[in-house]
């Protein structure tokens, strides 16, 4: 009787150990699927910068936004300006802005000439502005020197980013790409009024 009771015992045990392992297995195995798909996305994210000029990245580790981070020097000096620590980040947005203008624009200055030419001090402003950029200065003739001042800059530029569910494409027999059923993504796009924009948004995941 009492060893039919210890057979019981083992068998539950062993039954409790089989679930236990199971359990555990099944969540690792959930665990490396969402890992391999976070790396896919920001993979994906980076690849897709030049186009889209958003990327959304989601890091889990320390050493993970430390190894993006010696590639993005620029980010890199911000953030050591903050003096802000690794550990307590809990997200990044960072944006660099870029805008050339290349347009030439002339401006009449015959009577500062004429100024020059009969030795009187003279002072004649100037204002050039774009869609987004305003630069105004003043050109000052005095004691037979020429001096140009830009006395105020402006610039007001305006960026959407908008964001949007897709799903991902996939191979259906090598033939097509289809996208019906594929793994639902989350896309962004930004669009600049004046010059390009670029948008990095970092997420930690606990």
């Amino acid at each position: 009787m009492l060893s039919l009771l210890n057979a019981k015992t083992i068998m539950i045990l062993g039954l409790a150990g089989s679930l236990a392992f199971s359990a555990w297995a099944w969540g690792e195995i959930r665990y490396q699927k969402s890992e391999s798909n976070r790396k896919g996305d920001n993979y994906e994210s980076l690849r897709d910068m030049d186009s889209l000029k958003v990327a959304h990245l989601t890091f889990r580790t320390n050493q993970e936004i430390e190894d993006y981070l010696e590639s993005n020097d620029q980010l890199q000096e911000l953030l050591d300006k903050q003096d802000m620590k690794i550990r307590r980040l809990t997200n990044i947005i960072y944006q660099k802005q870029e805008y050339i203008d290349n347009n030439i624009r002339s401006t009449d200055v015959t009577g500062l000439v004429d100024d020059i030419r009969n030795n009187i001090e003279s002072t004649s402003k100037f204002t050039d502005s774009t869609e987004c950029l305003i630069v105004r200065g003043d050109v000052i003739y005095k004691n037979d020197s020429l001096t140009v001042n830009v006395t105020n800059r402006e610039f007001n530029n305006e960026i959407a980013i908008t964001g949007a569910w897709e799903r991902q494409k996939w191979s259906f027999l090598g033939l097509f790409d289809l996208s019906l059923f594929g793994r639902k993504k989350a896309t962004a796009t930004a669009t600049s009024k004046c010059g390009e924009s670029e948008t990095i948004i970092i997420n930690r995941k606990k």
